[in-house]
């Protein structure tokens, strides 16, 4: 069903993880939109005073914000357009749940409220139709993999744990094993990796048969590894990672780098207990396993169509 000749208007941050996030929706809506990147400083997210452009009453019928930056000028935004709000993530300083019509948070969070919508993880933005794009556009790499392929994603230090020497030999040492396993490997760093790993992994990857390594340098090829794997194993710091790899509904395996936040933990422990991922080691990925039935997007797609009406 589509959103007719309404439009969406998508404020989000810098982050181009939840800039695509948003705009998935938007596209799954079948929507025109526009979408406004806002960088607001600390003074005014914490005065909630912001320097906006001029709207009109109801030239947009729905409003998604994406990160905690956002919430306040989106509220900003909103007591001028009054149209329906929704907002992804945590909504920040003076952004308040209870001034959205919808907040969609992970259950990891641990937030409660009679207009939270919660997810396992975070939301996807590889639709079909970006995963079908990137199928095409790295098909000359990846399709001459032999099959099994294994995507193998990592992310790097956050406020989520930082990564050390020892973490670097146990990407290793699991590459190793999967690669004895079969499986053709596509690896992807992420602009979180530190250099001392991706040094370290792209020295390794260059004397393996049958893998492929990106590092940083040139076109990133990651939905390509999301369209072309049969497996993936995600470091379990990155919680998008995983999410997405999840969302492909082929079987995930995280990788525990250790000293994760409890949240963290739980976003795992919950996607193990749904059915939806295994923790990695040679023994989970010798077994056979089949995901169960995942549909998060479109449930999320379908409960902002009911507030819309």
């Amino acid at each position: 069903m589509g959103y007719g000749d309404k439009s969406i208007l998508i404020i989000a941050d810098k982050q181009r993880g939840h800039q695509q996030m948003a705009v998935a929706i938007a596209e799954s809506l079948n929507a025109r939109y526009e979408l406004l990147v806002v960088n607001p400083n600390l003074w005014q997210r914490l005065s909630g005073q912001y320097n906006i452009k001029s709207y009109i009453p109801g030239e947009f019928s729905l409003i998604i914000s994406v990160g905690s930056k956002t919430g306040g000028y989106a509220r900003a935004v909103n007591a001028v357009v009054r149209a329906k709000s929704v907002h992804l993530l945590s909504t920040g300083m003076l952004g308040g749940a209870k001034y959205f019509d919808m907040n969609i948070r992970p259950y990891h969070d641990g937030v409660a409220g009679p207009n939270i919508l919660h997810i396992n993880g975070a939301l996807s933005p590889w639709n079909e139709r970006r995963l079908q794009t990137a199928r095409e556009r790295f098909s000359e790499i990846f399709s001459i993999a032999p099959a099994p392929r294994v995507g193998i994603l990592i992310g790097g230090h956050s406020r989520h744990g930082q990564y050390t020497q020892e973490t670097a030999e146990h990407l290793r040492s699991a590459v190793n094993i999967l690669s004895g396993m079969g499986y053709s490997i596509l690896l992807t760093t992420s602009p979180r990796t530190p250099k001392f790993v991706k040094d370290y992994l792209g020295q390794h990857i260059s004397t393996l048969p049958r893998a492929y390594g990106y590092f940083g340098v040139g076109e990133n090829p990651y939905g390509g590894i999301l369209a072309y794997c049969d497996v993936f194993v995600a470091t379990g710091d990155s919680v998008s990672m995983v999410s997405e790899a999840i969302a492909t509904q082929k079987p995930t395996y995280i990788f525990n780098i250790g000293n994760l936040p409890k949240k963290i933990q739980k976003f795992h422990q919950d996607s193990f207990n749904l059915g939806l991922a295994r923790p990695f080691s040679p023994q989970q990925m010798a077994e056979s396993f089949t995901p169960k039935p995942y549909h998060q997007q479109a449930f999320v797609i379908q409960e902002i169509q009911k507030l819309i009406g």
